[in-house]
């Protein structure tokens, strides 16, 4: 098999993008000249690739690697994206295609470890006793993933991987930054809410996946209700967490006034914040239990404050029912959820920045070149818009086209206070926020 890595576009140093095919014990590695769009978000799931490659007689050799022989095609094999020579993306390839009027390139396309979920459908009904999602999900991946849970670990704690991507040097060397490790540990022991009051007696249910839905669909669900996401890691594992939005911030954008080339080499912006689609408060019902006693009602709200307080008090609710909601505190995290889903729709701050990496500001650690990544924190300095402050990174797209930019999606750190952050401190402001939505009082400024 031909050697595709060149050093024609530089090492590893100067950004250089790889895609690396796994094929049982066989791995090709090769270096992308041609256009790609790499997109790797937190929020939106899954992530994916694609990219052209090839030239002259390479392309063929290329399509040796996804066809046998005898004209028929082989299985498509798994692959590592890397990025300046660390690891960014991986999953299973799903498209090669040769563009119309063109010999000499090949066009691929991949998807990270979330496909198997997101593709697989419910063929039949099935029920799941487990306690805490993390088992639920071993059994779903032990299911329908290639390799099981054996191959793809069920994480919650997600800080190693990223600092590894980012190419963060050890932290202990320098300066020691808070570990996300002790929110982790809980996250992992979230319970799935089967164990319900109803009917005045405690009543044990189990979750349902029905038929009609993919593995993915039905676990995005389910999670809303516990305030989780799920997602695959750089390196095939899957994470069941929460944005990490506790922690320093690793770059920083500058845009001052009249530049037209600005410190960190920002090509590109663009900023919306929108109400319209906004509501000040949502309520989520939901109904559980059974037997003598009946169903109960769980009830719980959420007060959008930012828009409650634009728009002059809690004048447009929004009611949800929910037949996955089985208790208050699921209502709850579900009402959240739906109050951070509408502030992130109405909000957009995109900023595209030459090269894939940018200097680290941490300090002990300046201008250590680093990868963009999702779930990080970038400090923005925007003198044109008039924004100074640390905005959370959703999502990274890596673009050669031809010149080399990545684009960040940014969103204030505020917007994603639904997720899990179980500090007991909350809770009675939780409990007031809850009263006051289902008594319709306003908003306190």
């Amino acid at each position: 098999m031909p050697d595709f890595y060149s050093d024609f576009v530089g090492t590893p140093s100067h950004d250089a993008v790889q895609l690396v095919l796994k094929n049982g014990n066989q791995r090709d590695e090769i270096r992308i000249y041609g256009g790609y769009q790499v997109k790797n978000n937190l929020l939106t799931q899954p992530s994916a690739f694609s990219f052209d490659v090839g030239w002259g007689d390479t392309a063929l050799e290329l399509l040796k690697l996804f066809n046998a022989e005898d004209g028929n095609t082989k299985p498509y094999p798994e692959f590592e994206l890397r990025v300046a020579g660390t690891t960014f993306q991986s999953g299973i390839i799903e498209a090669v295609n040769v563009p119309s009027g063109n010999t000499t390139t090949l066009h691929i396309e991949g998807r990270d470890w979330l496909m198997p979920l997101y593709k697989s459908g419910i063929l039949n009904e099935v029920t799941f006793s487990k306690t805490t999602y993390v088992e639920v999900l071993q059994e779903i991946v032990d299911k329908v993933v290639p390799g099981g849970s054996a191959k793809h670990q069920i994480l919650s704690n997600y800080g190693a991987d990223r600092d590894l991507v980012t190419k963060l040097p050890k932290f202990g060397r320098k300066r020691k930054v808070k570990s996300d490790m002790s929110k982790n540990q809980l996250v992992a022991q979230i319970e799935t809410g089967i164990n319900a009051p109803g009917g005045g007696k405690i009543v044990t249910q189990q979750l349902l996946a029905k038929v009609g839905e993919t593995w993915f669909q039905w676990l995005d669900k389910e999670l809303k209700l516990a305030g989780l996401l799920l997602w695959a890691t750089w390196g095939g594992n899957y994470i069941i967490g929460s944005p990490t939005l506790d922690q320093p911030a690793r770059y920083h954008i500058i845009r001052e006034r009249g530049q037209s080339r600005n410190e960190v080499n920002v090509t590109n912006h663009g900023y919306t914040n929108d109400l319209k689609g906004q509501h000040t408060s949502v309520i989520v019902y939901g109904r559980h239990g059974s037997g003598a006693g009946g169903r109960a009602k769980a009830a719980a709200g959420w007060v959008n404050v930012l828009a409650a307080q634009k728009m002059g008090g809690n004048f447009y609710p929004l009611v949800i029912e929910d037949e996955y909601v089985r208790n208050d505190a699921q209502a709850m995290w579900r009402a959240k959820r739906a109050v951070s889903e509408e502030l992130r729709a109405g909000f957009s701050l995109k900023y595209t920045c030459a090269g894939h990496r940018m200097p680290c500001i941490i300090e002990g650690l300046e201008n250590e070149m680093i990868v963009w990544m999702p779930d990080t924190i970038v400090r923005v300095d925007d003198y044109e818009l008039g924004i100074h402050k640390d905005m959370y990174v959703e999502g990274v797209t890596m673009n050669s086209s031809p010149e080399t930019t990545t684009t960040v999606d940014l969103i204030p750190p505020e917007y994603l206070n639904f997720f899990a952050e179980r500090d007991p401190a909350e809770e009675a402001v939780q409990q007031k926020q809850q009263e006051k939505v289902r008594r319709g009082i306003g908003v306190e400024s």
